[in-house]
């Protein structure tokens, strides 16, 4: 007897256990003429790297993203990296670029 009023309930809530297939991802793509500017890996040299970070930086002013005060610190900060990469020091301007990036949570 228990058994016939358990059958019903268990196949209830096996129902409510099926695999669902998930979401599709609708990764919104970076704005034109920003392309992967973030991503200093691929870039030919300081720099290229300084310049893609720049261009981050100032679409984020731009769009609002980072305070005024913020933004002139970030442009502040990379003024050592700069200089390095004016220098010909590209791992030392490398280095110091990854430092600002890292202070101000860019990845």
């Amino acid at each position: 007897m228990r058994f016939l009023l358990a059958a019903p309930l268990l196949l209830i809530l096996a129902a409510c256990t099926t695999a669902q297939t998930p979401a599709p991802n609708t990764a919104v793509p970076p704005p034109p003429g920003l392309g992967v500017a973030d991503a200093t890996g691929g870039a030919s040299g300081c720099a290229a790297a300084l310049a893609n970070f720049q261009k981050v930086v100032d679409a984020d002013n731009s769009t609002g993203n980072v305070n005024a005060s913020v933004y002139a610190r970030i442009n502040k900060d990379l003024a050592p990296a700069r200089a390095e990469c004016q220098a010909g020091r590209d791992a030392q301007a490398r280095s110091a670029l990854a430092s600002v990036r890292a202070r101000y949570g860019y990845p």
